[in-house]
């Protein structure tokens, strides 16, 4: 029985120091990967911009572009929910 007690504890350490590991890195470069895409595409969207004021490119092609960088936003948002819940979930699970 102490043994398997044992080994309950030390899954339950392994999994409570991957949680922190997903806190501290996974999820901040992912948000770091995500500020990354956005800037990138706001940069194409402006040159989107220009491009339809001087007859090159669509408008429709102009709104994919708007439409991308809006997605990019939302993902984003997403991720923060995400890392705010994996948070919460930690935190519970620490009895905190």
């Amino acid at each position: 029985m102490e043994a398997q007690r044992l080994a309950f504890e030390q899954r339950l350490e392994a999994n409570t120091i991957r949680d922190f590991w997903d806190l501290n890195v996974k999820y901040k470069e992912q948000l770091d990967q995500d500020d990354a895409i956005i800037t990138l595409q706001e940069d194409i969207v402006r040159r989107a911009e220009a491009q339809v004021k001087n007859g090159v490119m669509t408008d429709t092609d102009y709104l994919t572009q708007i439409n991308l960088l809006t997605q990019s936003r939302l993902t984003r948002k997403t991720h923060e929910v995400q890392a705010a819940q994996a948070r919460e979930m930690l935190i519970a699970k620490l009895g905190n």
